[in-house]
């Protein structure tokens, strides 16, 4: 065996377990989507899992959102001279924006740029939206978007289903696909290959699409709920605008959701304002 793919708890379970399990010449251990690893609960496991490997395999934790608990893992599971290797990273960039002495108005956006914590070819907009027109204007943005491909993300399965035949109904004029957990493997896995085919066409889902996936020329993320804190948020919308590509961001608070905007503003995301063209404003 070449290469072994699991989850922490199902590796922790075989290593004390399974007769013959032997990892004594591991090389490489790598962990993804790390802080979801953390989030879920498999901190002890990891730290379990690391007591039961060669004292020094190469080991790499990859993760777009870096918190405390990371950071600690870090200094307690690598080795003292571990090196940090960041994109878009936002100390980092803050401090090479620091660096830079703009001499014109083109320079100060510039340095502005350098500060943020997403790739420099995203737009983040959002609009402010009374929760009973939501549904119209997300018909009426894909009336007006029909040539792009677009992601939308909702907060639950029953709002994903509940949308895709809705508007699959209202024949938005643009290929519908939906993404969810309530799905089988196969279908999942037949919807993201005919949905990285295509064009052009609209995927509703829920967050099971905002980690992992590589989606190739996504135009537009749109975020129908507010998601629960800013790490949701960069998660969602680092499915476009994905290594040189550009991308743009919507995100749709309602009037006692707006206050988010101000948690992104502080991790020094510029997100703009959009108001509803009302000539284009459709209801359904």
């Amino acid at each position: 065996m070449n290469i072994l793919i699991c989850t922490p708890g199902r590796l922790l379970q075989h290593m004390n377990e399974s007769e013959g399990f032997d990892a004594g010449n591991l090389k490489i251990l790598v962990f993804d989507e790390v802080d979801r690893i953390l989030d879920m609960g498999f901190k002890d496991s990891i730290d379990q899992i690391m007591k039961n490997l060669p004292k020094h395999p190469q080991t790499m934790l990859f993760s777009a959102t870096i918190g405390k608990q990371l950071k600690d893992l870090a200094r307690v599971n690598l080795k003292p001279n571990y090196e940090y290797v960041c994109i878009h990273d936002f100390d980092s960039i803050e401090s090479r924006a620091n660096d830079f002495e703009p001499q014109s108005a083109e320079d100060k956006a510039l340095a502005e740029q350098l500060k943020s914590i997403t790739p420099v070819k995203l737009l983040h907009y959002y609009m402010q939206i009374p929760i009973e027109e939501k549904l119209d204007t997300l018909f009426s943005f894909l009336k007006t978007h029909q040539k792009n491909k677009i992601i939308v993300f909702f907060s639950a399965c029953k709002q994903v289903r509940f949308a895709y035949e809705a508007f699959r109904r209202l024949k938005v004029g643009i290929p519908i696909l939906e993404l969810h957990g309530r799905q089988k493997q196969t279908k999942r896995t037949a919807i993201y290959f005919e949905f990285t085919e295509r064009k052009s066409s609209v995927l509703f889902c829920t967050d099971i699409a905002s980690r992992g996936i590589d989606f190739p020329a996504v135009d537009w993320v749109v975020q129908y709920d507010c998601p629960e804190d800013v790490y949701t948020y960069i998660h969602r919308v680092g499915r476009t605008a994905r290594y040189k590509s550009k991308g743009n961001s919507l995100l749709f608070l309602t009037p006692s959701e707006v206050k988010f905007s101000e948690k992104i503003d502080k991790r020094n995301i510029s997100l703009k304002k959009l108001n509803a063209n009302p000539n284009k404003a459709l209801t359904i």
